[in-house]
């Protein structure tokens, strides 16, 4: 029986972040400029997705801000 790797559709900020490899107060100004969308669930729970992140980082050439 072969193993799937499931990858999450969403992450929270911290791992976010750790994706980018940047800090957490700087994705959240990421998010404040409108450069990331958060999935809100409640006002508490808050999500991002995982292609979106990737996709960022995928559509950013060296040299050029995010």
């Amino acid at each position: 029986m072969s193993e799937t790797t499931i990858q999450p559709l969403l992450v929270n900020a911290e791992v976010a972040a750790q994706m980018l490899s940047i800090s957490q107060r700087s994705f959240w100004r990421l998010v404040s400029e409108g450069r990331i969308h958060r999935v809100k669930f409640s006002k508490r729970l808050i999500r991002f997705r995982a292609d979106e992140i990737a996709l960022l980082v995928s559509s950013q050439r060296e040299g050029t801000p995010a």
